[in-house]
């Protein structure tokens, strides 16, 4: 959360074109809360499967359902990707999407 105040994420969607989408709750974060805290972070999780495929996908954060008017806050769009390597923005959460980083859920994209 690059912002300076507290944003709740609970009933946001992540949507994967591989994979469908999943609401963000706290039975799927790292904290088992959906509050991220200005400059916080909050690693979520897919029930134990992955996000991202090694095949190319693209996957879009959504601050609701799309379907009822939820905007698009996010995207991410890549033709392959690596086992154990994190998609991160470069400087951390504000440059261009890039991969290959080792993973930080829950902390600063290095």
């Amino acid at each position: 959360n690059g912002g300076d105040w507290t944003i709740d994420v609970n009933g946001w969607e992540v949507y994967d074109n591989a994979a469908g989408n999943f609401v963000i709750s706290s039975a799927n974060t790292n904290t088992g809360v959906t509050t991220i805290p200005a400059g916080g972070y909050l690693a979520v999780y897919r029930n134990g499967a992955a996000i991202f495929n090694n095949t190319g996908d693209s996957v879009k954060l959504y601050d609701g359902d799309p379907g009822s008017g939820g905007v698009l806050i996010d995207q991410l769009d890549y033709i392959s990707s690596t086992d154990s390597q994190s998609w991160a923005r470069i400087p951390n959460g504000t440059g261009p999407w890039t991969n290959g980083h080792t993973p930080t859920p829950g902390g600063p994209n290095v």
